[in-house]
């Protein structure tokens, strides 16, 4: 092999990997406040993939990054979970994302899972949602509707994986059969 080809070959490789990290990990954002341990964003939007057909996107109005606690406080979040069908959005009034591990949203939260609709019924709840293992809670009274049903429960707990979803506490059911 000649040099020019080694050279190439090297450049290559190097492109390769540039990209492969560059769409495997996204972060887009309008401005930047650095100061020593924190950096903060507005209009933070950014997409990881963990596999073919797995990723979550997040996205907020303003996301401060703490340095030492590996952690970014968001605002007005809005966070979107797929694993391959299966799929969960969550939106509340802020959020704190532990990098690479979970997200905890707190106030009103209301989304998608799958094709059902969900809200919680005070600006009070929180949730925790695990990447690692694709599930999570709420608390706080939350209403699950499709249609003209429902189910009210006071903690929800949900695992997109495996496609459950669990209502504890002062469950009610109202389940009307259309013909």
């Amino acid at each position: 092999m000649g040099k020019s080809f080694k050279y190439l070959l090297i450049t290559t490789l190097l492109l390769l990997i540039f990209f492969l990290f560059y769409y495997k990990n996204k972060v887009r954002f309008e401005s930047v406040k650095i100061r020593k341990n924190s950096i903060t964003v507005s209009d933070f939007d950014m997409s990881k993939r963990i596999s073919k057909d797995e990723f979550y996107n997040i996205k907020s109005s303003k996301a401060e990054y703490s340095k030492d606690l590996n952690k970014i406080k968001m605002e007005g979040c809005n966070v979107v979970y797929k694993n391959g069908k299966n799929e969960l959005e969550l939106n509340a009034d802020s959020c704190e994302y532990v990098v690479d591990k979970k997200v905890i949203l707190s106030g009103n939260i209301f989304g998608f899972y799958n094709d059902i609709k969900f809200s919680t019924v005070s600006d009070m709840a929180n949730c925790e949602y695990g990447f690692d293992n694709g599930s999570g809670n709420i608390n706080g009274r939350v209403v699950f509707h499709q249609k003209t049903n429902y189910i009210k429960a006071d903690n929800v707990l949900f695992f997109i994986k495996t496609n459950k979803i669990i209502f504890i506490g002062n469950v009610e059911v109202n389940y009307e059969v259309v013909n």
